[in-house]
């Protein structure tokens, strides 16, 4: 998989006209004749990604507790063993317990003012995260993590060191940004003179 990275900037540069021009009042000081050009570019650049994070969610439906907590343990431990067989690292929430009772009694009171509950059944909630460091085994994991009764609700694919992505991004980012600078003078008879500041 590959990842994108952006980089945006503010170029200014001065620019110098044919004739002498008054300029603005800037901050930056120019040199006689000088104008002021400001520019905003965003170069890119695109990296393979090392790892990626995956988030998982757990939801499990049963008769009571007890039914919920034995199928919730029952998943937590086919989507482990399915990131342990990646290769992967796993962290795994505590599971989070609703009572469909009271859900169900506080409908039926709102809507038909009577006072008796309608057991619906006991529901569950966890999540996990895994951290998958050899991308070829990512797929296959994703597809036993489905097949376990879980959901995949995100990935995110990260880069250990993505220096030379951004490097070249800014890179990037500053040619365009030179190049509209160039451009625009051209259109007024100006010519680039130098730049002033660069702003990440």
């Amino acid at each position: 998989m590959r990842k994108s990275i952006g980089f945006g900037l503010a170029l200014l540069l001065a620019v110098a006209p044919a004739a002498s021009a008054q300029g603005p009042i800037v901050s930056v000081p120019l040199a006689a004749g000088e104008v002021l050009l400001e520019l905003n570019s965003t170069g890119r650049a695109v990296a393979r990604a090392d790892s990626a994070e995956v988030s998982v969610a757990i939801g499990v439906t049963g008769d009571d507790e007890r039914a919920v907590r034995r199928d919730y343990e029952q998943i937590v431990a086919r989507i482990t063993a399915a990131a342990r067989a990646a290769g992967a690292e796993i962290e795994v929430s505590d599971l989070i317990m609703y009572d469909g009772t009271d859900v169900m009694e506080n409908a039926v009171d709102y809507e038909m003012n009577a006072t008796t509950a309608v057991a619906v059944g006991s529901t569950g909630s966890a999540s996990a995260d895994i951290r998958v460091r050899n991308l070829a085994r990512l797929d296959p994991m994703l597809r036993s993590i489905e097949a376990a009764g879980a959901q995949v609700s995100g990935t995110t694919y990260r880069i250990a060191d993505d220096s030379g992505a951004r490097r070249q991004a800014r890179d990037n980012a500053i040619a365009r940004a030179r190049a509209d600078a160039d451009a625009y003078a051209a259109s007024l008879n100006l010519r680039v003179a130098r730049i002033v500041r660069v702003t990440e």
